[in-house]
């Protein structure tokens, strides 16, 4: 099968996989992980690896993005090793499971956080008791009825979970994503968030903001440190900073714990929640990089799309990192339902005056199981076959594929075309980037970023 589990994408170690090796390994299994992605490996040679272990379970975790990569896996495993059940988990395996199990793709969806699910649930296989009282599970029935289990509750406690079972996995320089060191891992701080964007979805970690104790995060980087020898930690929360002080506490610990590690918040952070000290004390303790979540530049648009940001908010948190030294990203979405072509030239505008040192321009993707899936299925309408583009395979797709309102697809395609070229072919932008350069680290991860993020949408 060549090279199709290949990700064309950057990707770090998935923490979500690495916790559920870390439980199942403490509950006593034996755990094997294949990461097909950043090994690059054919199926051919996962179905190899398989058969050597021969493993009494199978489980794949599935995000939107890698959704046909997860279906035609499971179905390669199903046609060479049909005994073996297989376990699915994961964002879109959540949305998705009716239509997983009714095609046979999986024989158990795990649905929402599967820490504690996923242990359950092999307990339960392996005892050969009956699934029906295990919580936040489906299955078919042998005769074929489909059976969703009662919906479990988030993890409240999450100091009581194990760090990731990194040892498992490949060296992060296996993995294709941008960083100034290695070895590098990502941690996560938090679950949930409590705003309520259109284009997000909560099926997993939901809408309650959980926190793990500062003492539990620098042990995590301490262990990180004595283990593997890490010079590079990115925190990669859907809200880190939204409580300031803890955010605060965090980084003055690192600091003194004398961590001398490089920090990478490439996630998404709060842009109305940076003040000037949580500036300094990112800084100080090894913040180099911060990509703020903006999604649009007409405050018309943030506010419907439930992103509750002041804009002026974002300029100041601008002027805040720029102070600091630490360079800046941002994400932008062009192509959100109540969108037209002057609101997304708006949105360009505010990028350039914001003048980050790497913004990024996304074209709306309606996901299955957020608003904007439904609310185009209500008032507008796709482009292409719905699902299909839906569950697409990658951060962007080739041609915006729906229409609603005042939005066009083709106002979409030329604002996109026009990000990039208009942001980046700058000369003043261009002797920027290479100003960045200080030492040969610097000129690597600077030239990384430019193939991964410029090139790549200008060519």
């Amino acid at each position: 099968m060549g090279d199709y589990l290949h990700m064309n994408i950057p990707i770090h170690p998935p923490a979500g996989l690495g916790y559920l090796s870390a439980v199942l390994r403490d509950a006593g299994y034996n755990v094997i992980v294949i990461d097909a992605a950043a090994e690059n490996l054919s199926l051919s040679k996962v179905i190899k690896r398989l058969k050597a272990w021969e493993p009494d379970v199978i489980g794949i975790t599935t995000n939107i993005t890698s959704s046909r990569k997860a279906i035609m896996t499971a179905r390669f495993i199903r046609a060479t090793l049909e005994q073996i059940p297989i376990i699915m988990g994961g964002p879109w395996a959540t949305i998705e499971y009716r239509k997983i199990l009714k095609a046979r793709i999986a024989d158990y969806v795990v649905i929402g956080e599967g820490e504690r699910t996923i242990v359950e649930l092999l307990d339960k296989i392996h005892d050969k008791i009956e699934l029906n009282d295990v919580k936040g599970i489906a299955f078919l029935k042998s005769d074929g009825i489909l059976v969703k289990t009662e919906e479990r509750e988030c993890i409240t406690d999450l100091d009581s979970l194990p760090f990731p079972a990194w040892d498992l996995f490949p060296p992060s320089r296996k993995y294709n994503y941008g960083r100034r060191r290695q070895p590098f891992f990502p941690i996560v701080t938090t679950r949930g968030c409590p705003y309520d964007c259109i284009h997000c979805t909560k099926v997993v970690h939901g809408y309650a903001y959980r926190k793990r104790s500062v003492e539990n995060v620098i042990q995590e980087i301490r262990y990180l440190k004595e283990k593997f020898g890490i010079k590079e930690i990115f925190i990669i929360d859907d809200s880190f900073n939204l409580d300031i002080n803890r955010a605060e506490k965090i980084m003055e610990e690192i600091i003194r714990n004398k961590f001398n590690i490089l920090i990478r918040l490439s996630n998404g952070i709060r842009a109305d929640k940076i003040t000037p000290r949580l500036g300094r004390k990112m800084k100080a303790a090894g913040v180099y990089f911060a990509v703020l979540g903006i999604e649009s530049g007409n405050q018309q648009i943030v506010n419907k799309i439930g992103k509750k940001l002041d804009l002026k908010k974002v300029i100041t948190a601008n002027r805040i990192l720029k102070e600091n030294k630490i360079t800046r990203g941002g994400y932008f979405i062009l192509g959100h339902p109540f969108d037209n072509y002057e609101t997304m030239i708006q949105t360009l505008n505010f990028a350039k005056t914001l003048n980050f040192d790497y913004p990024h321009f996304f074209k709306a993707i309606p996901f299955p199981g957020t608003k904007m899936y439904d609310m185009i299925m209500e008032h507008g309408h796709f482009i292409k076959n719905t699902k299909a583009d839906a569950s697409i395979d990658g951060y962007t797709i080739k041609s915006a594929n729906f229409e609603i309102w005042d939005l066009k697809n083709q106002d979409v395609e030329r604002v996109f075309n026009l990000s990039y070229r208009w942001f980046y072919l700058r000369p003043k932008k261009i002797l920027e980037i290479v100003s960045q350069f200080r030492t040969i680290h610097d000129f690597w991860w600077v030239l990384m970023e430019f193939i991964m993020i410029i090139v790549k949408n200008l060519f």
